[in-house]
């Protein structure tokens, strides 16, 4: 009887998995935090936030052993790689708290202030992981950011019992913000940044995107103008935001004549700008990409021989 081998999954099937399973994870961790928001300002639903803020570190705990997969993947180094099961070890620990601690504001306060303190470990890390100048910058920002809301949280334990609720929205607005950014590096992972940039570059998009936006915030200004619907300079941008888009809210609508070509000028403008800047990206992505494929596929025969000669001195 011959055995069959088993068909082992390739490292950007593993990534892709990963990528699939982050955004579903990431994507729960925003239901549940806004969920958890709805009932934060009512205290006789008390266990309700509680029950949904469990929840939502439960699947913070998932995110971080699925970036600890990752590193592991990808052969990153071991600090980063034991930073991510820490972290999933207290995000655990919240989550258990969370269910069991008594609705009071000193251990509230210290479970919020320990959830910033890893976002504040995790960027001060992130400095020596990566040493690009930009990516120092903007860790240390982000670092330095995260350690003053720890350090507010923290000084409010025994001072202010009252600001309970507004330091569970601001963390809840932090675990939003933190999930979304996860779900944006991910999508755009597999992006060449480098490709972009050129296209960028060649293609003058930012210049046309440039003329957009302009476009928007003055005739959001003759709007205000000459619309009764559009009481403030607010409802104007709205307005203009959903012609631009082509959502068409409903909600706001142009009554005169000057609004109405102004709306027709603008929707026109909007739908061509964004066809065009996304072909051009697209073709131009494409034949960047197409210039660095010969090398990867080199890459991948040298892997591929490596295997080889590998699974060869194995079996002598």
């Amino acid at each position: 009887m011959h055995m069959k081998k088993r068909k082992t999954l390739t490292k950007d099937q593993k990534f892709t998995i990963l990528l699939i399973s982050s955004s579903i994870i990431n994507a729960a961790i925003l239901a549940f935090t806004i969920s958890s928001l709805n009932y934060m300002m009512d205290v006789n639903n008390s266990l309700m936030m509680k029950v949904f803020l469990s929840i939502a570190f439960f699947f913070l705990t998932l995110s971080s052993i699925n970036l600890m997969l990752v590193y592991k993947l990808y052969n990153y180094n071991k600090i980063a790689y034991i930073k991510h099961i820490v972290f999933a070890v207290i995000y655990l620990l919240i989550a258990v708290a969370f269910l069991f601690v008594p609705y009071e504001p000193i251990p509230y306060y210290i479970l919020c202030g320990t959830y910033v303190l890893t976002i504040f470990a995790n960027r001060l890390l992130k400095i020596f992981e990566n040493k690009k100048i930009f990516n120092i910058v903007c860790n240390t920002l982000l670092s330095l950011a995260s350690l003053v809301v720890a350090i507010l949280l923290f000084t409010l334990i025994g001072e202010a019992p009252a600001l309970l609720i507004s330091g569970l929205v601001m963390t809840a607005l932090i675990i939003i913000t933190v999930s979304l950014a996860h779900i944006m590096v991910f999508a755009f992972s597999r992006i060449q940044l480098g490709a972009m940039i050129k296209i960028l570059r060649k293609t003058y998009a930012l210049e046309v995107l440039y003329g957009l936006v302009v476009l928007i915030f003055s005739f959001s200004f003759i709007f205000t103008i000459f619309e009764p619907a559009m009481e403030n300079y607010g409802d104007a941008l709205w307005y203009s935001f959903a012609i631009v888009t082509t959502i068409g809210f409903g909600d706001i609508s142009a009554t005169t004549t000057v609004g109405r070509v102004l709306s027709v000028v603008l929707g026109i403008y909007g739908i061509i700008v964004v066809a065009l800047i996304t072909s051009v990206i697209v073709n131009f992505y494409n034949e960047v990409k197409n210039k660095g494929e010969p090398k990867e596929l080199e890459k991948i025969k040298e892997e591929k021989e490596e295997e080889t000669s590998k699974k060869k001195n194995k079996t002598k």
